[in-house]
């Protein structure tokens, strides 16, 4: 009973739900690199194909 209480409830949800795009790689991720023992880092975004669409600046993070 408790079993077809939740399929229920998942159908209701998922009309309810907006649905994103499924992507094979993450949207959100961090690019570093290393320059005379300097870390930096930047957030970069990609689209659900997962091609890089755009990338912040570089941000200084510790020593490498």
């Amino acid at each position: 009973m408790l079993t077809r209480l939740r399929a229920v409830a998942d159908q209701a949800l998922a009309r309810i739900v907006p649905q994103a795009a499924a992507s094979a790689c993450p949207v959100t991720y961090y690019d570093y690199k290393c320059l005379d023992h300097v870390k930096f880092r930047r957030t970069c975004y990609r689209n659900v194909e997962c091609a890089t669409i755009r990338c912040d600046s570089w941000q200084h993070v510790g020593s490498c």
